[in-house]
């Protein structure tokens, strides 16, 4: 009998250990261990981001890990190794911390925070096994990364190991010229000489900007960081916005002091020379544990802003300030003092101010796309910041909810766009999840409340984001890139509109453009909210990459609905019929009337061998007919 109360899952694990570690231990215990830490933090944990690892726990000798995808998992070994190998170069023997490695695709049981079962062990018999600086994977993660990394591979056969009843078929990663060539950038970037601290406004040949009230400042460029192990700052102005602080004293405040970085953050990702981290990273900040060095090296950005939110009655103060992250020097900072209802003119102040700092050609090269007018009625906005809250618990009853709330917000303020914006949503995800309602009806009525949005709000990158979606549901792949490419030239920085513009090519059976924009959503958007998963998990199946798809959809914490078929298909396509029997009865308490017969006219890819094999999937998984 199977305990169906324990949580399994198909994952990509890696495990590493130092060698030599009690020798090292026994010659300089406090340097050994300092210095193992110091590679973990400087190296492990922003690699780990940047591969959208998990590091499972720490241990004096090693680390256990966890991989979305088993090809990150390996790229992530081979650069670990890569810089490990130049940090060492130099140090005399008794200083160097090698590590080997084991990387393994299989079974493991979920405990909290924790991971345990035959696919832990095994990757753990892998790592004892691996030669020092050396990777070793198991024949399964090979099968997975065959033809698809650009390096080289030795059968070593079948191995016994302690505690593992079957022996393990092993595969060996080649550190020959190939991997060395992953190395190299790594490298590069490692030796390369920090910059020294330049003003921006002489690199950008710019004078000095006289900000309101005539006050004159100076600034200086974010120094791009030649540490190889955090990610890079990319070769452009750099930002990310982290959540206002809400001074208020009032939790119920929460909600616009979040809603106000966010706004402001669409501000700044609307000019294509920065480069804007999104609010779901930012969010990850919002405690202040970390200094803006950390954080710039984390999210691989120059600049941070932050600061906070105190709304007393009527009456609204917020503080910003800009801090080049490497130096940790402020740039700028100012306070506002203003009616609430001229929330959207603080904010619009905010962008320019900030633009301007961060260069002024930018500013005079882009359009404005804040209404600078305060909001008519202040209960209004609130009610669409609650309804967008409910909204994104995605399940019909909060739909529902949401839907009501937006109404409140319009009937309040009909001049407020960004609740029929948000009125539209509510419809379209009837179709998208087919909780209720299917058909052209919900589609429509999401047509007339983006209509009316576009009176209101002009060209708008969200109003055409969701007619992409709503085109793509209608099988209009052309006009649903035409609007994605829209929306992207609207906010050419904004990590949602990129995963929604690879979903878009994903339907229009373009997979390798497709996983490209989404991955680069993923780095705009470091800890991506969970439907960016989706979004690559599907591309995953339709390449047949079942096991990455499933590792893919693992890693998110609240699955929807439409990730549970995935899940489903992807299980049955492995032939593991009791996991995808489990996603089915899922869906089922969610949809009882979920038929094939049903959703297969809803299913819209452009090419009909997409759509075949999704149900293919689908029917292996048991879904009824």
């Amino acid at each position: 009998m199977t305990d169906t109360s324990v949580e399994r899952r198909l994952s990509t694990i890696l495990a590493a250990d130092v060698v030599g570690y009690s020798r090292l231990v026994g010659l300089d215990e406090a340097g050994t261990v300092a210095a193992i830490k110091r590679h973990i933090a400087e190296l492990v944990e922003p690699k780990a981001m940047q591969y959208r690892g998990r590091i499972v726990k720490l241990m004096g000798d090693g680390l256990l890990m966890e991989f979305t995808s088993v090809v990150d998992a390996v790229l992530f070994a081979v650069e670990m190794q890569g810089g490990m190998s130049l940090r060492n170069d130099g140090l005399a023997e008794n200083q160097r911390i090698v590590f080997r490695i084991g990387v393994n695709i299989g079974d493991i049981i979920v405990d909290g925070d924790d991971i345990h079962g035959d696919g832990v062990n095994v990757a753990a018999r892998l790592e004892a096994m691996a030669d020092p600086g050396g990777i070793l994977l198991s024949e399964a993660t090979h099968a997975q990364v065959r033809g698809k990394l650009d390096l080289n591979f030795e059968s070593l056969g079948e191995r016994e190991a302690k505690n593992i009843a079957q022996p393990i078929a092993v595969c060996r990663v080649l550190m020959d010229e190939k991997a060395s060539s992953r190395m190299t950038e790594i490298q590069a970037i490692e030796r390369r000489h920090r910059r020294t601290l330049v003003p921006l406004a002489a690199a950008l040949g710019l004078a000095l900007v006289l900000i309101g009230g005539g006050v004159g400042w100076w600034w200086t460029q974010a120094s791009q960081t030649t540490d190889p192990t955090v990610l890079a700052v990319p070769d452009k102005p750099s930002v990310v916005v982290l959540p206002l602080e809400n001074r208020s004293g009032d939790a119920a405040q929460d909600g616009l002091a979040g809603a106000i970085s966010e706004d402001i953050t669409a501000g700044l990702a609307r000019f294509g020379e920065l480069f804007v981290i999104s609010p779901d990273s930012a969010a990850r900040y919002r405690d202040g544990s970390k200094t803006p060095r950390e954080i710039g090296r984390a999210l691989g950005v120059g600049h941070v802003m932050s600061g906070g939110m105190q709304r007393a009655g009527d009456r609204l103060r917020v503080t910003v300030r800009l801090i080049e992250a490497e130096s940790e020097a402020q740039v700028w900072s100012e306070k506002y003092d203003r009616k609430v209802d001229d929330l959207f003119l603080v904010q619009d102040e905010i962008v320019q101010a900030a633009v301007t700092a961060l260069g002024e050609t930018i500013w005079k090269s882009a359009a404005i796309r804040l209404a600078a007018k305060p909001i008519k009625d202040f209960a209004a906005y609130d009610y669409f910041l609650k309804g967008k809250e409910v909204f994104h618990k995605l399940t019909p009853d909060a739909n529902r909810e949401a839907r009501g709330l937006l109404a409140k917000s319009v009937a309040l303020d009909p001049d407020l766009g960004d609740a029929h914006v948000g009125l539209a949503w509510t419809q379209y995800i009837e179709v998208r999840a087919q909780w209720t309602t299917t058909g052209e009806a919900p589609l429509a009525r999401a047509d007339a409340h983006l209509a009316t949005a576009q009176e209101k709000l002009g060209e708008n990158e969200g109003i055409h984001r969701l007619k992409s979606k709503i085109a793509q549901a209608r099988g209009q792949f052309d006009k649903a890139l035409t609007h994605g490419k829209r929306a992207l030239e609207l906010n050419p920085n904004d990590g949602d509109l990129m995963a929604s513009y690879g979903q878009m090519l994903t339907t229009s059976g373009e997979m390798a453009e497709a996983r490209r924009w989404i991955e680069d959503a993923i780095r705009r958007n470091p800890h991506f909210p969970g439907w960016y998963a989706s979004a690559l998990s599907a591309v995953q199946y339709l390449e047949k990459d079942y096991a990455g798809a499933v590792t893919t959809l693992n890693r998110i914490a609240k699955l929807a609905i439409w990730d549970r078929r995935y899940l489903a298909a992807s299980h049955a396509q492995l032939g593991d019929a009791a996991e995808a029997k489990a996603q089915v009865d899922a869906v089922l308490a969610k949809n009882p009337d979920f038929t094939l017969a049903k959703y297969a006219p809803t299913i819209k890819f452009r090419r009909p061998a997409d759509s075949e094999h999704l149900i293919d999937g689908l029917r292996k998984a048991g879904f009824p007919e």
